[in-house]
């Protein structure tokens, strides 16, 4: 937007000395906030100036990009260029943000070249009321004016420009004024908590160096009952040290259950439980090393009998009884027990890893104060602490400009 602010300047300035400037100009039919201030003839653009008077605390002033001139002799002219008014499109939907009642804001619109003392048209939608038409605009070209200077002219009306564009489906909000550019928006976010999360995208087109400064965010919600506030709910803006001490306290917490859910898998490993029954009032025990050796008695009601014996199975059990006919008999299998541990191990250390890198990532992705030096970036994101409210509104400010943002 600023390179093309230049391009139109200088296009201007290049023709100046060739150029007619009418200011005595009549009109039939214009919307009651406009007012055509001038028409400029020049070797290749035919140069209106127009001058907005606002009757709101808020207003938005844009003009289309299908836009034209139409002449009395039936030439229809597109709108090449404009100054300190922007065109929107389908595509970027844009506007300039005049703040105040009954302030004044100028704007210029630039079409191809016409023969001078011509009547036109600006026709921006002609089945629109509210849009910028203007008829029978006819300049007295027998009483020519000074040049005007439309540097001053439009230093004298600074305006903020702002509007949408969609990206991977999101709504993007916009502004620009004096080189610098705010993009959001937003979203909710339960990660590590409940959070209205604001992406954010500040571009430096200034001569100067910037600071951003989160400190310099603030955010509050609105109640709306049948379309009107009833009430503002000032809302919390988190650093990116105070998250991070959130992110950190939650993982240690989903690190301590993710650790006691894998032990107790590892633990419970190998264990089989089988009953059996048997007759007659009897006991037995059993126990296998991971030598294999085992030792046995049992006693039949008139005399005791012992046995021992040599095994490969690497198993150790009991048995009791459990009423009058059955033994529940528990087995561990020492190989499936151990594999199950070194997995549980592995496990644990991949989830504390994992945590480990969300954290880092989340900590990287994170909007910081930062100065954004002439030409550069800053991006990343922050998060407002969660409550419910109708809209959310979010104001940056920056070299001592607030950039409002209704997300």
């Amino acid at each position: 937007m600023k390179h093309r602010l230049l391009l139109l300047a200088l296009l201007i300035a290049s023709a100046i000395t060739a150029s007619a400037q009418y200011a005595n100009v009549r009109v039939e039919q214009c919307p009651s906030f406009l007012k055509v201030l001038q028409v400029d003839y020049q070797d290749s653009y035919t140069v209106v100036y127009l001058m907005c008077h606002t009757t709101n605390d808020i207003n938005y002033l844009s003009i289309s990009a299908k836009a034209y001139a139409l002449t009395a002799q039936g030439q229809n002219l597109p709108l090449e260029g404009t100054l300190n008014i922007p065109r929107t499109t389908e595509a970027q939907p844009t506007a300039a943000l005049i703040e105040g009642k009954n302030r004044q804001h100028g704007f210029v619109l630039l079409f191809p070249e016409m023969p001078e003392g011509t009547t036109f048209d600006i026709i921006e939608n002609p089945k629109d009321n509210t849009a910028l038409n203007i008829y029978g605009i006819t300049p007295d070209v027998s009483a020519p004016t000074d040049c005007m200077n439309f540097q001053a002219f439009m230093a004298r009306y600074p305006a903020k420009v702002c509007g949408t564009f969609m990206r991977d489906g999101n709504t993007i909000l916009f502004q620009k004024y004096d080189g610098v550019e705010i993009s959001l928006y937003a979203e909710k976010n339960k990660q590590y908590g409940k959070y209205y999360t604001v992406n954010a995208y500040i571009n430096n087109q200034s001569n100067h160096d910037i600071l951003f400064n989160i400190d310099n965010v603030r955010a509050e919600g609105y109640i709306v009952k049948n379309g009107e506030i009833v009430r503002n709910v000032p809302l919390e803006v988190l650093s990116a040290a105070e998250y991070d001490k959130k992110v950190a306290r939650k993982q240690k917490w989903k690190s301590f259950a993710h650790d006691w859910d894998q032990n107790m898998q590892a633990a419970n490993a190998g264990k089989e439980t089988t009953t059996a029954s048997y007759s007659g009032g009897s006991s037995t025990s059993s126990y296998a090393s991971g030598y294999g050796s085992s030792y046995g008695s049992s006693y039949d009601g008139s005399s005791r009998t012992y046995s021992s014996s040599n095994t490969n199975a690497s198993a150790y059990g009991s048995s009791t009884t459990t009423g009058s006919g059955s033994v529940t008999v528990e087995t561990t299998n020492a190989d499936v027990a151990y594999q199950a541990r070194v997995r549980a191990d592995a496990n644990n250390a991949a989830f504390s890893a994992d945590l480990a890198a969300e954290r880092q990532a989340l900590n990287e992705g994170y909007i910081k104060s930062n100065v954004v030096p002439s030409g550069e970036r800053l991006s990343g994101f922050f998060n407002i602490k969660y409550q419910k409210v109708d809209n959310l509104k979010v104001e940056i400010v920056i070299d001592g400009e607030t950039y409002s943002f209704n997300l």
